[in-house]
């Protein structure tokens, strides 16, 4: 009977079934496509995105715009990363972007490859308040 038990339970973390009786990996997170406005993340309001400016010198700019220009597979890309970097949270982790700047030495990092026009990047991961405290 354990042994059924530990068979059945190995089952269960490598393969679910859903409704549509599509086989599909437990370690793989899914998003539905369409738009939910009341996704668990948005129900508590602790989803708080913080964006500084900094100069070389570390100083914030205020009063600027910051704009990014994706392609779809840069957006898939970096939305896997930071799903996967959302399950292995650790306060104070970060990981830095720079664009590409030798042409025999291209890598990638976060599923993207930064333009060459770009700036550095740096992803933080930090516990926010909830927007309602910071309003």
């Amino acid at each position: 009977m354990v042994i059924l038990l530990l068979i059945i339970w190995e089952m269960l973390q490598t393969i679910f079934i859903n409704d549509n009786e599509e086989e599909y990996d437990l370690e793989k997170y899914v998003v539905p496509i369409e738009s939910n406005e009341e996704d668990e993340f948005d129900i508590i309001g602790d989803n708080v995105l913080n964006v500084k400016v900094l100069t070389k010198e570390n100083e914030e700019i205020k009063d600027c715009v910051i704009h990014l220009e994706f392609s779809r597979n840069a957006l898939l890309g970096l939305g896997t990363e930071l799903i996967r970097l959302a399950h292995k949270f650790q306060e104070g982790y970060h990981t830095h972007l720079y664009p590409v700047e030798d042409p025999n030495f291209i890598t990638q990092n976060m599923g993207v490859h930064l333009n060459p026009n770009s700036n550095e990047l740096v992803i933080v991961c930090e516990q926010p308040n909830i927007i309602n405290n910071l309003i």
